[in-house]
């Protein structure tokens, strides 16, 4: 299976609003929307990039669960911003409504006591999901 952007769909032969693409690795596939092709390589791009490091720490750690946290109501245009928010051991993804923030925690960069915190500093409500 191929790895990095699996599918750039135009706005003409999508959903004639958008560019959508799908990001995989090791199988798992990941999407997103964006308004240009050029934005939608980068986030992909950027996508992809954080794939790499949430698996290579989860597979380093995988004695840690996987912890979630979501924003909810916030929708996927201020995604890349909540994505600066985030250590590189935490991802973050949309489904359109709400922003979903996916990782594990690993040397003082934590859920609780950073990923929260750094995102309530921007005023970004962040709630973890068990």
């Amino acid at each position: 299976m191929a790895e990095g952007l699996t599918t750039l769909v135009s706005p003409e032969d999508g959903d004639g609003e958008s560019w959508y693409y799908e990001v995989t690795r090791f199988g798992e596939v990941w999407d997103g929307r964006a308004e240009t092709e050029a934005q939608a390589r980068e986030e992909a791009a950027d996508l992809f990039a954080r794939m790499l490091a949430l698996q290579e720490v989860t597979g380093r750690t995988a004695s840690k669960p996987i912890r979630r946290a979501v924003i909810r109501g916030l929708g996927h245009d201020k995604l890349a911003t909540i994505r600066r928010y985030l250590p590189s051991n935490y991802t973050a993804d949309s489904d359109g409504g709400d922003i979903w923030i996916t990782g594990v925690d690993s040397m003082g960069w934590t859920l609780d006591d950073y990923v929260i915190p750094r995102l309530a500093s921007g005023l970004y409500r962040a709630e973890e999901v068990r």
